[in-house]
């Protein structure tokens, strides 16, 4: 995750940054459905959705 900001921005955006603690985020919450990591030579020849749960499963954990 990153995080962009203006100069003397910090004390503002801290209240929105611990407010993502509060929130139900999922790890389909880091991909858009558009996104499809292709991390192998094969990848283009699976389905996006498939590529998306894959890469979930494998290298994404939020614990």
């Amino acid at each position: 995750m990153v995080v962009k900001l203006k100069k003397n921005k910090l004390n503002e955006s801290h209240p929105e940054i611990t407010s993502l603690c509060d929130q139900r985020i999922t790890e389909n919450d880091f991909l858009s459905d558009a996104e499809a990591p292709e991390l192998q030579k094969y990848n283009l020849f699976i389905p996006t959705a498939l590529l998306r749960k894959a890469f979930i499963g494998d290298y994404l954990n939020l614990e």
